[in-house]
């Protein structure tokens, strides 16, 4: 399992990636990812909703969106 500031490391790559190829709506989703991770840092009793937009408009073959995924999981289920 990956670490909050991991992810949040992974996500800003993504986030420059998306940048280069004006992929706006991509680039605009892992900036909501990156303020969720950022807000749950600081407050570990927010509630992480990213997984529903993931769902609803990734690739499940990117390597990313399965770790955020699998992240979210393991934080609702913990709380």
């Amino acid at each position: 399992m990956m670490k909050n500031q991991e992810l949040q490391n992974l996500v800003q790559l993504e986030i420059k990636n998306r940048e280069s190829v004006s992929d706006i709506i991509g680039m605009n989703m892992m900036k909501r990812v990156l303020f969720e991770l950022e807000h749950l840092e600081k407050n570990p009793q927010f509630q992480l909703t990213y997984s529903r937009i993931l769902v609803d408009s990734c690739d499940f073959n990117n390597d990313l969106v399965h770790k955020l995924l699998e992240y979210a999981y393991f934080i609702n289920k913990r709380k």
